[in-house]
């Protein structure tokens, strides 16, 4: 079963935007149907609420609260349209913000859906399956009025011992404001004995820039993958939140558990030899004969 090959795309997938009570700001998304792409592409646009939950921020895009007020002021140009392939359609927006609109962060997300019924049937048998797709961008307002920024950094962890070259850093944020922060994570790792910079987050697109979403607690972990799979690396971290810039560093052992499991028979092989030795040695003193000893 083959699955309708206009599959779309939009950017971007998140914007920040500032506004002021009493008036209107403009905002867009691209929906974008692939160059490759064999047909045309019938979108919708509308407007949900957007929250997270617990500390690894699952996605509630169900609750509406006083930060999600946001989705109501929100208008959209041409909520529908059609993209062909190859092409790409800029949807305009705009946020018309109430006079008494509260300061602090208000979050919403433009969902593009596709709009009508892409189907295919099934190879084992007549059965007609509807395919539906859908993408969000996320809005991040900060609306002007009383807003308050505090939070912290509140734990780091830099294992200094793998035994896979895939390495688990973690950190965990709190925002106590009403605001959202953001939290931009810099890594720099390199092998110890030889200098030799493995990786860098200034030379690549990994550098994690994550959103702190207010009254909330952020846990962030982040992978290290295609380290040396034995040897000793250098990871140096630099974590900036809330105005404050903290840098860590630890030296980390990758050793892989075959080689352990090698290490410790090597080392208790040497062990049963020298303590067999040892027995032969004092079981051939037992059985001399005395006059051995004499002089």
């Amino acid at each position: 079963m083959e699955s309708p090959s206009n599959i779309f795309t939009i950017m971007p997938m998140g914007q920040q935007v500032f506004l002021t009570p009493g008036e209107s700001t403009p905002c867009y998304i691209y929906v974008i149907n692939p160059q490759d792409s064999t047909e045309d592409f019938n979108y919708r646009v509308s407007i949900i609420p957007y929250g997270v939950t617990g500390e690894d921020y699952d996605i509630d895009i169900i609750s509406e609260t006083n930060q999600t007020l946001i989705k109501d002021w929100i208008v959209i140009d041409e909520p529908t349209g059609t993209v062909s392939p190859g092409e790409t359609r800029r949807v305009d927006l705009t946020i018309n913000v109430p006079e008494n609109a509260p300061g602090g962060g208000q979050y919403s997300a433009i969902v593009v859906s596709s709009d009508g019924e892409d189907s295919a049937n099934s190879e084992e048998g007549n059965v007609a399956i509807t395919f539906s797709y859908e993408m969000a961008s996320i809005i991040y307002a900060d609306v002007a009025g009383e807003t308050v920024h505090a939070g912290s950094l509140v734990s780091h962890y830099l294992p200094n011992f793998s035994t896979t070259s895939n390495v688990s850093l973690s950190t965990t944020f709190e925002n106590h404001g009403n605001v959202h922060e953001t939290a931009v994570i810099s890594l720099v790792v390199s092998n110890l004995f030889s200098g030799e910079e493995i990786f860098s987050s200034e030379d690549s697109e990994t550098n994690l820039s994550e959103v702190i979403m207010p009254s909330t607690t952020r846990h962030l972990v982040r992978e290290l993958s295609n380290l040396p799979s034995l040897g000793v690396v250098t990871v140096k971290e630099t974590i900036e939140y809330m105005g404050e810039v903290s840098n860590f560093e630890e030296r980390v052992l990758i050793c892989p558990l075959w080689f352990l499991i090698l290490v410790g028979a090597t080392i208790l092989t040497l062990l049963a030899a020298i303590i067999a030795r040892l027995f032969k040695f004092h079981s051939k003193t037992k059985t001399l004969p005395e006059e051995d000893f004499e002089d």
